[in-house]
């Protein structure tokens, strides 16, 4: 441990160039810089850093013009290391968690994120179990942990009869971590508790369920205007719900039969292309246009603002009157692309329709059907060999 001087002279450069602070921290008591021989006489706007080493390591503080605060600073740092104490002096470490939330929420970036309202519901979880007043320097591994664990155990509020889904719990960890070292970013903290401690749990919820065609028609005749239609491109052109109800004439161009959708409207913020299936392109010719907007779907002549409400209570009674059983909108869109994986397809040409950035995503969208394994092709199905399974008949010993 020790108190070290900041050297606040200039060190010249050669031809010409101008100088630079020399910075050099030098020993206390030292009279001259080691390095360019400045005078290190108190008030010559000297500055004190202290050094000691944690765990093996050397550590440095900049403390300021203060030797007498450098002195006491080491001996805080003197008393913690010999009480097995948390050394740095966090800016945070009288931050509770309501205040990190309400900081967290009020940035105008986070509020122009599309997925705004889905991370206020996530950090709500966080703090309701947590608690508000919770220090996030008391946040650690052991207690997310726990969270999970509890978490788990509670009744999912959108599924009757099913509890909370590992996917969800990670997605409610994974936004406080965001939080977290956007605060560090911001200098609200000096670290982030959590970084890279908190392990995923295992989801396993890839949706397996996909609908023949006569499902499909089956699921239709209990929709009505403008969900039926909505629900035509999600099954067909796998289309994601917000794409849908923000579908407007002019991304629709029927001549050369493209969607184009920009980045400010997809969930990656890439812009996309989609061929448009001859059943959608019948669709969209016979739908009336509005008179004081460019939107394609309509209710009473106003545009189609989200999917809750009576659209929501009309999907779920379809898909009971259609005997789907676990079936959601969203379910569709894993119709369109394993239909356009079924028709021969390569899947580069349905990743540009689907927008999928990477494989390990798409793999998920493609389900294999008990029907695609019961018609497999094998190499051979018959044996050329001898016999396989039961006993081998017996040779017969010839005698003389």
């Amino acid at each position: 441990m020790a108190i070290m001087i900041e050297c606040p002279g200039m060190v010249l450069e050669e031809k010409g160039k101008p100088g630079r602070h020399c910075r050099k921290r030098n020993p206390l008591g030292t009279k001259t810089c080691s390095n360019c021989g400045q005078s290190l006489k108190r008030g010559g706007g000297l500055v004190y850093w202290i050094e000691w080493r944690e765990e093996g390591r050397k550590k440095r503080q900049r403390i300021g013009p203060s030797k007498k605060a450098a002195e006491l600073r080491l001996g805080e740092i003197r008393k913690a290391l010999v009480e097995e104490r948390h050394i740095n002096r966090d800016k945070g470490a009288r931050m509770c968690l309501g205040e990190l939330v309400l900081w967290y929420l009020s940035l105008p970036e986070v509020q122009a994120k599309k997925s705004y309202k889905r991370d206020q519901q996530l950090l709500a979880a966080i703090s309701r179990h947590l608690g508000e007043k919770t220090l996030v320097k008391d946040i650690s591994e052991g207690v997310m942990d726990g969270y999970a664990t509890q978490r788990l155990c509670e009744d999912s509020p959108a599924r009757k009869g099913e509890k909370i889904k590992p996917a969800t719990v990670n997605k409610e960890r994974m936004q406080l971590n965001t939080a977290l070292n956007k605060a560090v970013s911001h200098r609200k903290l000096i670290i982030n508790p959590l970084a890279g401690k908190m392990k995923k749990l295992n989801e396993d919820n890839i949706r397996e369920r996909v609908l023949t065609e006569g499902e499909f028609e089956q699921l239709l005749e209990f929709l009505s205007s403008p969900l039926r239609e909505m629900t035509l491109i999600a099954f067909y052109l796998g289309m994601r719900q917000r794409e849908i109800i923000q579908l407007s004439w002019d991304q629709v161009d029927l001549n050369r039969n493209i969607i184009r959708i920009s980045g400010e409207n997809t969930k990656t913020g890439f812009k996309r292309r989609i061929p448009i299936h001859p059943i959608v392109r019948s669709m969209l010719n016979h739908l009336p246009r509005g008179l004081h907007t460019n939107r394609i779907f309509l209710s009473r002549g106003e545009p189609v603002q989200n999917f809750s409400g009576n659209y929501k209570r009309q999907w779920d009674k379809a898909v009971i009157m259609a005997g789907l059983g676990d079936f959601t909108f969203h379910d569709l869109r894993h119709c369109a692309i394993n239909n356009l994986r079924l028709a021969g397809n390569d899947h580069f040409t349905i990743m540009t329709i689907s927008g999928h950035r990477t494989n390990s995503v798409f793999k998920r969208y493609n389900v294999v059907t008990d029907e695609e394994l019961q018609d497999v092709k094998w190499k051979s199905d018959t044996y050329q060999g001898g016999r396989i399974g039961g006993q081998q008949p017996r040779k017969i010993r010839e005698t003389g």
